[in-house]
């Protein structure tokens, strides 16, 4: 027990150490090229306990040398499929904050949920309506995984592979689900790798997405927004005011529009060079985001208009 305790502790300090230097400590899943990099760190890491197990088990007497390579792929596993699944689901929802959602948000996250559990219940409990209860429907989780990821985020795609991973394993205890051999450590060993592949597409998958609608949301600010001063640009303007325009029609109430003309940006550009120019700019484009309500849109219509 020393000995197995030794080298768990050992792969868990090797794996933590590797995440710090290799692939950005806690904000592993931020990007697609660290996500990939934390599975190689599993494989390794857990390496390292299964070879420490193993041998120690074989050297103290508890196994037989001949069992040597099933202990071994066995131990590998399940750690594996543990670090795959367990690790993603700890860290976001440890370091993802909780937004407030909205009511149909809300609605279609408990029906993934249900729907997600009666699939589960389907694919690994014995529920299919049919006498043989092995059939391989494990594809049928994949869909669900999607659904989280485009609809939802890393941490729901993370909770989601968790739930499935527990269900699967209940259930391949109780001799159900595609994954079933006549000994149940092969069954395990089965049901540890397709989890462990559901594992790295699901963590893959939500961070491509992730990254996709930061880039969307990045490049819509950049669309919107005037470059110097910081302001919605002109193009921002128009559709502000359409909307306004629209608001009003239907509502019958009025609505503002101010035009603000700085005077003497030629004089200052021409004695003190278009760099100073730009610092007066910004700094009436600061005192009219200052003092503008959270309703109202600060813009810059162009030159030294706002």
């Amino acid at each position: 027990s020393i000995a197995i305790g030794v080298g768990n502790t050992f792969e868990g300090l090797v794996a933590a150490t590797l995440l710090d230097r290799l692939a950005d400590g806690t904000d592993v899943f931020r990007r697609v090229r660290t996500v990939f990099r934390f599975a190689f760190i599993a494989m390794f890491s857990t390496s390292i306990g299964a070879t420490w197990g193993a041998t120690s088990a074989t050297l103290l007497g508890s196994a037989v040398w001949t069992d040597y390579s099933s202990i071994w792929m066995t131990w590998w596993l399940g750690d594996l499929s543990g670090s795959l699944v367990v690790t993603p689901f700890m860290l976001l929802w440890a370091t993802t904050p909780i937004g407030r959602f909205r009511l149909l948000e809300a609605l279609e996250a408990l029906g993934l949920l249900v729907l997600l559990v009666f699939v589960g219940l389907v694919v690994f409990g014995g529920l299919f309506p049919s006498h043989v209860k092995t059939y391989p429907l494990g594809f049928l989780c994949g869909p669900f995984i999607l659904w989280a990821a485009f609809r939802f985020g890393q941490r729901e795609v993370a909770t989601a592979i968790a739930l499935l991973s527990s269900i699967a394993v209940w259930r391949t205890l109780n001799g159900y689900g595609p994954f079933v051999q006549p000994k149940q450590n092969e069954s395990l060993v089965l049901l540890q790798a397709y989890t462990s592949v559901m594992a790295i597409m699901g963590a893959v998958l939500s961070t491509v997405v992730m990254q996709h609608k930061v880039a969307e949301m990045q490049l819509h600010e950049l669309a919107i927004t005037d470059a110097l001063t910081g302001l919605a640009n002109y193009r921002r303007l128009i559709e502000v005011l359409k909307a306004e325009i629209a608001r009003s029609n239907r509502t019958k109430r009025p609505f503002a529009v101010l035009l603000v003309d700085m005077n003497g940006l030629k004089k200052i550009n021409d004695k003190h060079g278009h760099m100073v120019g730009s610092r007066a700019l910004c700094r009436v484009a600061e005192t009219l985001r200052k003092s503008c309500r959270t309703t109202d849109t600060p813009a810059r219509f162009g030159g030294d208009e706002f």
